[in-house]
């Protein structure tokens, strides 16, 4: 084992007194902060019937839009810890949103849920206060409670609109396929011959004058 250097008297003094110094200021700090605060006014509010001022900027709980939320499940892919439940029966414009629950005792308040929103449905508000006496208390469905009738209506629809969108790509698909073939025949028929262009009076002219010079010749023979 390695040996140690013993410890002198004068360095056992040093340390002595230099822990006491250190001691004394510490104190002294400690102490006038304590002093400072002590003849203030106290700021104490009654809550909940005083609020205090909330910042510009606070990250509380979250306000949502259910009229203009398209169902597309990114602020529950952004959230870090997976406190946001989203179901809906259908999509995009023709989503009816039946769950949309966040835990707010997984929540961290980090504000990623909300740049990814596509049509700004969902943002963080100032209000803070979550007090209650369990936790089931503390997840909130921010989504409209939907009777099974609607929902059984509102898929008749998606439905309905489902078909007539198949109609319409089966009917564009036929008139195309139509059109395709009235080209392909198109092309396939030969095109009429034209006929031989017609001599002009002027070009005729000049052998009739021959025929007619030549009468009298043929005559005298």
């Amino acid at each position: 084992m390695p040996m140690t250097k013993p410890i002198s008297k004068i360095d056992r003094f040093t340390k002595y007194f230099r822990d006491i110094k250190l001691g004394v200021v510490t104190t002294y700090g400690g102490m006038s902060v304590t002093m400072r605060n002590f003849f203030r006014r106290p700021v104490t509010l009654m809550y909940p019937e005083e609020r205090p001022t909330i910042p510009a900027g606070h990250r509380g709980i979250h306000g949502f839009d259910e009229e203009i939320c398209i169902s597309c499940d990114m602020c529950a892919a952004a959230c870090p810890v997976d406190c946001i439940y989203i179901q809906s029966v259908g999509r995009g414009k023709d989503a009816m949103m039946t769950q949309f629950d966040i835990d707010y005792t997984k929540c961290l308040f980090c504000d990623l849920c909300t740049p990814p929103c596509p049509v700004d449905c969902i943002w963080m508000t100032e209000e803070y206060d979550l007090a209650s006496y369990s936790k089931e208390d503390c997840i909130v469905n921010f989504a409209r409670a939907k009777s099974p009738e609607e929902i059984a209506e509102h898929e008749e629809m998606l439905k309905k609109k489902e078909e007539e969108k198949k109609a319409k790509t089966a009917a564009k698909k036929a008139a195309a396929a139509k059109a395709a073939e009235q080209s392909a025949e198109a092309k396939i028929e030969p095109a009429p011959e034209s006929p031989p262009p017609a001599q002009s009076s002027e070009a005729q002219s000049p052998v009739q004058d021959e025929s007619e010079s030549a009468g009298p010749e043929v005559a005298e023979k």
